[in-house]
């Protein structure tokens, strides 16, 4: 059972709102890369974000100075997400109907939905190897202020990003991208697949929270109003992960190298004042 927290009037006015929030959807598990974890969340700033809820099953102790140092920033809120030890666990999808699937994600989600419903105009929800990426413009706001306004949610197709395959920055690059190595967002040459999931189980969603009583992973389960599906031109969720060894045809996507100079300043400077605290 979930605890429900009302929130004080001001909240309910919107006084206060800030622009968008971000609520990552998995649990973190066994995670230990928390150069990932920095670059994803100094990208969704740059991109607009205000705020980060995410929620920690047994996240890696490696994690801890990246974490703290984020919620001290007052940018990261790390909701403890403790499932009783008789619960059977299930991490695969072709079993979904077994056990509580990936830690019981969903139920984070329609949590993190209610606790920052009165807080953010906008509500992002993505996975860490996940960004929803404007695709003619820089930021969120200005890719929504494009878009249709009477609706309640904003769907954005999916398109894979093979980390395996892509081409690192050269010798003569800024010496920080050596030094770092980031694989995921800032590879010189990224290659994604040609395909797009235009499918509902594969979007992510930037949703008006006020508007959405109940969220999937994916999508809206039931919202008050229409919701919309953005052009893959206008908005497209990128997608890291390991080659699978697809057969769809592959192109180059360098698109993320317009962000790479503020990106990689963000990032080496997150992790000298880590390395200055402790």
């Amino acid at each position: 059972m979930l605890t429900v927290l009302d929130r004080q009037p001001t909240w309910i006015k919107g006084k206060d709102k800030q622009s968008f929030g971000v609520c990552i959807q998995t649990p973190l598990y066994d995670f230990k890369n928390f150069l990932k974890l920095v670059e994803a969340f100094e990208m969704y700033k740059i991109l607009g974000a205000r705020h980060v809820t995410m929620y920690n099953y047994t996240g890696d102790p490696v994690l801890n100075h990246v974490l703290e140092a984020y919620v001290a920033q007052g940018f990261l809120d790390v909701i403890q997400w403790p499932l009783p030890r008789e619960i059977r666990v299930n991490v695969s999808d072709d079993l979904y109907n077994e056990g509580v699937y990936y830690y019981a994600k969903l139920a984070a989600v329609q949590d993190c939905l209610y606790r920052n419903m009165h807080k953010f105009k906008y509500i992002v929800f993505m996975d860490t190897d996940e960004v929803i990426v404007p695709r003619n413009t820089r930021v969120w706001m200005k890719m929504i202020k494009s878009l249709p306004q009477n609706v309640s949610a904003y769907y954005f197709r999916r398109a894979e990003f093979i980390l395996n395959s892509a081409v690192m920055p050269g010798e003569n690059s800024d010496e920080r991208l050596i030094k770092y190595h980031p694989a995921s967002i800032l590879a010189r040459q990224r290659i994604r697949l040609i395909y797009e999931f235009k499918k509902k189980c594969c979007f992510k969603s930037i949703v008006k929270p006020e508007k959405i009583w109940t969220m999937n992973v994916h999508w809206a389960e039931k919202a008050m109003g229409p919701i919309h599906e953005t052009d893959s031109e206008k908005g497209l969720t990128h997608h890291y992960r390991p080659n699978r060894k697809s057969k769809r045809p592959q192109i180059v996507d360098p698109y993320m190298g317009i962000y790479q100079d503020q990106l990689i300043r963000n990032i080496d400077n997150l992790i000298q004042n880590i390395a200055a605290l402790n």
